[in-house]
């Protein structure tokens, strides 16, 4: 086996949305949730599917997004990197990060400096009123962190959002700032997706997201973060330790074909092995930077044979 070690920006969980997980109304991305596994157990339920995989701008899948009219409301199109917290009024609902919980959380320390991503928009009108999504970024300290922000606004490191407006039909790129309250890194970091205006969304409202990223400026490295990656194979498993959290791998047959791939969300990660053959590991790897404002990729890399 060959280990290959890349230096890169920490970046969303399954940003593309290629992996998927469940079925039929409870199909949702890997990583990410909406209506059908919120806190609520009844209006998860009841509530309409408002979430559905579609074809990709690049790859096989994106996530569409429709408002829903159901048990006398109109259920938002959302999904979200957190959870949802539902309830029969639409303005006491909102979207938070459950730190108890790795299914509903992501930790995120790096500081970004815009958030690019594509969306196709169909909005929907009534009462002389046109609808409006959104794609919003939360940077947030401690476990405390929500959308809208409540009593959790002294959390709150940076925000990016923006608001979709327009019809567009075909895909079309956005790019947003972030804008920061603090000079304090974060801890997690909370997205939300929607194809309508929160407590105001209209009934037929459509979007489409795809391939989100998030942007850095190129800053100097502090040599003595770069982690001690310790990597064996132990059984039909390769153990990988000392990983950040957040950090990308693959592992590549000998055509370069991606066999499994991941993001960590512990400090070790063990990848199966099916068959005998030579593998190739690939980890991109979340570097601290000496600024302690951004993220950089360094031009190390590493390559180690067993």
């Amino acid at each position: 086996m060959i280990f290959t070690n890349n230096y890169a920006q920490q970046q969303l969980q399954n940003p593309s949305f290629e992996s998927w997980d469940g079925s039929g109304a409870t199909l949702e991305p890997v990583d990410w949730s909406s209506l059908k596994t919120s806190d609520n157990a009844f209006l998860a339920q009841s509530a309409p599917q408002v979430l559905f995989q579609d074809a990709g701008r690049t790859g096989n899948h994106s996530v569409r997004l429709e408002n829903k009219s159901a048990l006398g409301i109109v259920a938002n199109g959302i999904l979200t990197n957190g959870r949802v917290h539902a309830d029969l009024n639409p303005s006491n609902g909102y979207v938070y990060t459950d730190a108890s919980d790795s299914r509903w959380n992501t930790p995120f320390s790096s500081r970004p400096d815009s958030l690019v991503g594509w969306f196709k928009y169909q909005p929907a009108s009534a009462g002389g009123n046109t609808d409006k999504g959104k794609a919003e970024v939360f940077l947030h300290k401690t476990e405390n962190g929500q959308n809208p922000v409540g009593n959790t606004a002294e959390n709150i490191i940076g925000k990016a959002r923006f608001d979709m407006t327009e019809t567009a039909n075909d895909w079309k790129r956005f790019s947003v700032p972030f804008q920061y309250s603090s000079s304090e890194n974060p801890e997690f970091i909370l997205v939300v997706l929607t194809s309508g205006d929160s407590t105001n969304a209209i009934n037929g409202s459509v979007a489409w997201f795809d391939d989100l990223e998030l942007i850095y400026n190129v800053s100097a490295i502090n040599s003595a973060s770069k982690q001690d990656i310790q990597m064996a194979q132990i059984g039909n498993q390769i153990s990988i330790k000392n990983m950040a959290q957040g950090s990308s791998y693959a592992l590549l047959n000998a055509l370069g074909q991606t066999i499994v791939s991941g993001t960590s969300k512990s400090s070790e990660v063990k990848i199966p092995m099916s068959e005998t053959g030579v593998y190739f590991v690939r980890i991109a790897l979340w570097l601290t930077i000496s600024t302690a404002s951004n993220m950089s990729p360094s031009p190390d890399c590493a390559s180690l044979r067993s």
